[in-house]
């Protein structure tokens, strides 16, 4: 009995507990509230790919920053990394600086969200550097990340739906 009255109150508060909803408010947030790394790796121009190859599986990261000087000149994604050396066949001993995409679109930390997701929206990448005044690297946020920070402030519409889409005809009740 007492766990039906448990649950009963559990749902009554769920009931009673306002929804969240996506305002374009959040578009107004500094980007630093998306870090999900508090550091972002990074190679020089002169690294071996298979270097960063391996830096990248260590790390469980899909990009990393290239820097010379420890300034931002570029960035390696596994997406460089397949259509840029798999594709064409380099050797992995190649530098980096072959196989990087130079002067990446980046973002400051107070930077408005805004302006991340019109870079998405606009194909502009699926990894963002977001550096200091003096353009080194401090993170790398990606469109994954965007979206869950999004995803995150409205959970309710999105994790209590089943994973695979109702397709089929809708039962009637009592028929």
């Amino acid at each position: 009995m007492e766990d039906y009255i448990e649950e009963e109150l559990a749902i009554s508060e769920e009931q009673a507990r306002e929804d969240r909803v996506l305002t374009a408010e959040i578009f107004q947030r500094p980007i630093s509230d998306i870090y999900r790394r508090p550091r972002v790796d990074t190679v020089p121009e002169s690294a071996p790919i298979y270097e960063v190859v391996a830096l990248m599986e260590l790390q469980g990261v899909g990009a990393v920053a290239v820097v010379h000087d420890e300034a931002l000149v570029g960035i390696v994604s596994t997406h460089d990394l397949v259509t840029r050396v798999m594709a064409r066949g380099l050797p992995m001993d190649s530098p980096v600086a072959k196989v990087m995409t130079r002067r990446p679109e980046s973002f400051m930390p107070d930077d408005a969200l805004a302006y991340l997701f019109n870079a998405i929206q606009c194909g502009s990448g699926g990894h963002f550097p977001i550096v200091d005044a003096n353009n080194r690297p401090l993170s790398i946020v990606s469109t994954c990340e965007a979206l869950a920070y999004i995803l995150d402030e409205c959970p309710e519409q999105v994790t209590n739906i089943p994973s695979i889409p109702f397709r089929g005809k809708p039962e009637r009740y009592g028929a």
